[in-house]
């Protein structure tokens, strides 16, 4: 798979699901890269922007391109106001519907058997107020 990225990211959290560590074994035993091989997948933040800046059209596709099933509505390379990113953390509540972050660096890479993200720098910009 051709790398994306890095872009900057800023938008508000529409949706978030944190994944604990999770343990792959190989699809393909023998095969090179990670489908042939066991794996453990980091915990992570699979993150549901809305009202996000900082990408180009190229970049929305390529986001749409690795993330599509997100948004089963939108077709391939269709403008989408809002797009999935995946964000690695071990802490399930960094990260909240309502919040304002903004993500630099962010990068996807990935072969035959798995994508596989990173980023310079997550900021949290605004947290939602408390409404109790």
């Amino acid at each position: 798979m051709r790398p994306v990225g890095p872009m900057d990211i800023t938008g508000t959290i529409e949706k978030v699901e944190w994944a604990p560590k999770q343990f792959i074994k190989a699809r393909a035993p023998g095969m090179s890269g990670t489908l042939g091989v066991d794996r453990t997948l980091a915990a992570r933040f699979r993150v549901v922007l809305k009202d996000y800046t900082g990408l180009t059209e190229e970049n929305v596709r390529d986001l749409l391109r690795f993330y599509n099933g997100a948004f089963p509505g939108n077709p391939p390379g269709h403008p989408s106001p809002r797009i999935h990113i995946e964000l690695l953390s071990d802490n399930p509540k960094l990260l909240a519907v309502g919040m304002k972050i903004r993500v630099t660096g962010y990068k996807i890479a990935g072969d035959e058997g798995a994508t596989w993200e990173s980023c310079d720098k997550l900021e949290i910009l605004e947290s939602p107020k408390n409404t109790e």
